[in-house]
C-alpha cells in the first residue's frame, strides 16, 4: 500500500495483504540482501537480475518477473515485522462477529456509522473478495476507472487509513448518530466496552485470534476523565466547604450555629440554581442544549465559585448583624437594623456582579454559555432571596441561641421604625 514510496527510506521491501508477494519499488542486491538476512528468504529481483540466499549470498541469474517470497512470513513467525496479521480468514470472521455485536448495542450506531476493513456501506466484506479488490487495485497498475469496480477503488482508499502499513494492526471507526460526547455517552461507552471483552474471548475462543482491542476517541477520554474527576472531588469540595464555613465562622462569630445556618443558605442557593438549569438545558431546551444536561467539567469548575458568592452577600448581612447585636440591639433588631443598613449596598454589588457575567450567556461555547448561567442565577437567588428572606428567617430561629457559645451584652439599645 505504499502509494508515495516513502516506506522504501526506512525499509526497501513490504508485503502484500495475502502473504504471497514482497513488493520493492527499489529493488538491488543491497535491498534484496537485507531483506532476506532479515527474513531468512531468498528473492529475485528483475532490475539486478540476482537471486540472493538467506545468508546474504548472490548469483548472478536471469532477470525474473517481480520480487518473489511466497509465504514469507508464516503465522509461527512472531518477530517478522511485514507479516499480515490482519488479512487472514481468522482475523476477518472475527471481525464480522465483532462488527454484527456493535450493530447489536442498545446505543444506536448505524451500518452508515461504521467502517472497518470488513465491513464498507453497511456491508460486510468476506476475506476472498477483499483480495480480489486489493488485486484490482495494486500499486503500479494503470487503473480504468471507467471499467474498474468503484467499490475496490474506494476500499483501497479505505485500508490505507484502516490498516497499518506492515498489516499488524487496524481500526473500526464509530460514528454515532448523536453526540457522542454528550452527557449519555458513559452508556455508549459501557457498552462498547463490555461488547469489545466479549469479542476478544469469543476471537481466541473459536477462531484463535489473539488480539489486542483498544477502545480510542473522545468519549472515551472524556468518560474515563469523569470518572476520576468525580470519584473524589465532590467529597473533597464538600469538606473543605463545611469545614471552612464552620471553622472560620466559629473563630469570627464565637458561634457553633451560624456556620450551620450558613451552610443551610448555601445548599438553598446550589439546589435551586442547579435544578433551574435542569429545566433550561432539559425541558426548555435553550439555544445550544441537546436535551443532555451539563457538561461533566462545569460543576466541579464552577461550585467553589457559587459556593464563594453565596457566602459573599450572607457574610456582609451577618457581619452588621453581629456588629448590631454587640452593640446592644437585640437579635430581632440588630437583623432589621442591619437589613435597613446593608440592602442598597449587597444589592448593588449582586446586580454589578449578574451583569458582569451575563455576557457569558451569548457565548457560542457551551461550557461557557451554561457557566454564565450558573453565576447569574446564584447571583440573583442570593441577592434577592435568600440573602432578603432565608438568612433573616433562619435567625429568627433560636434568637440569641444563634451566638452560643459566644457572649453577647445584654439588650440594652432598642430600634424604633419611625414612620
Amino acid at each position: 500500500d505504499d502509494v508515495g514510496g516513502w516506506i522504501n527510506r526506512i525499509s526497501p521491501c513490504f508485503i502484500e495483504p495475502g502473504g504471497n508477494r514482497f513488493v520493492c519499488h527499489r529493488p538491488s542486491r543491497v535491498n534484496c540482501g537485507l531483506a532476506s538476512v532479515t527474513l531468512g528468504k531468498s528473492c529475485t529481483t528483475k532490475t539486478t537480475g540476482t537471486h540472493v540466499g538467506a545468508g546474504g549470498q548472490s548469483n548472478d541469474e536471469e532477470r525474473s518477473g517481480g520480487v518473489d517470497f511466497g509465504h514469507i512470513c508464516p503465522k509461527t513467525c512472531n518477530l517478522c515485522p511485514f507479516e499480515q496479521r490482519i488479512f487472514t480468514r481468522e482475523v476477518f470472521s472475527s471481525l464480522h462477529d465483532l462488527i454484527d455485536e456493535l450493530l447489536r448495542l442498545p446505543v444506536l450506531i448505524g451500518k452508515r456509522g461504521l467502517m472497518s476493513i470488513t465491513f464498507l456501506d453497511g456491508e460486510h466484506i468476506g476475506y476472498d473478495e477483499a483480495i480480489q479488490m486489493l488485486n484490482e487495485t495494486k500499486p503500479g497498475l494503470v487503473i480504468n476507472y471507467q471499467e474498474t469496480n468503484h467499490t475496490s477503488i474506494a476500499y483501497r482508499a479505505m485500508i490505507r487509513t484502516l490498516k497499518s502499513l506492515m498489516g499488524s494492526a487496524t481500526v473500526i471507526e464509530l460514528t454515532p448518530m448523536w453526540n457522542s460526547v454528550g452527557a449519555h455517552s458513559a452508556d455508549m461507552v459501557y457498552q462498547i466496552r463490555e461488547a469489545l471483552q466479549k469479542s476478544q474471548r469469543l476471537a481466541e475462543k473459536n477462531d484463535g485470534v489473539k488480539w489486542k482491542i483498544y477502545f480510542e476517541g473522545m468519549a472515551p477520554i472524556i468518560m474515563d476523565l469523569k470518572t476520576e474527576m468525580y470519584k473524589s472531588a465532590p467529597y473533597f469540595m464538600l469538606l473543605a466547604m463545611v469545614v471552612v464555613v464552620l471553622v472560620l465562622t466559629g473563630l469570627s462569630f464565637q458561634s457553633a450555629t451560624i456556620g450551620l445556618r450558613l451552610l443551610i443558605t448555601v445548599a438553598f442557593s446550589l439546589l435551586w440554581v442547579f435544578g433551574i438549569m435542569t429545566i433550561l438545558l432539559q425541558d426548555v431546551t435553550i439555544p445550544g442544549s441537546q436535551k443532555d444536561g451539563l457538561h461533566f467539567i462545569v460543576p466541579i469548575m464552577n461550585i467553589p465559585v457559587l459556593v464563594g458568592l453565596t457566602l459573599d452577600y450572607d457574610l456582609f448581612l451577618l457581619v452588621r448583624i453581629h456588629e448590631y447585636r454587640m452593640e446592644g440591639f437585640s437579635s430581632q433588631d440588630a437583623t432589621m437594623a442591619a437589613m435597613y443598613k446593608t440592602s442598597g449596598i449587597i444589592t448593588v454589588a449582586g446586580l454589578v456582579m449578574l451583569t458582569a457575567f451575563s455576557a457569558l450567556i451569548s457565548s457560542d461555547l457551551f461550557i461557557l454559555k451554561t457557566t454564565g448561567l450558573l453565576i447569574v442565577l446564584t447571583c440573583f437567588i442570593d441577592t434577592f432571596i435568600v440573602r432578603a428572606w432565608l438568612v433573616p428567617a433562619l435567625l429568627m430561629v433560636g434568637v440569641e441561641w444563634n451566638w452560643w457559645p459566644g457572649r453577647v451584652p445584654k439588650v440594652t439599645r432598642r430600634c424604633v421604625v419611625v414612620e
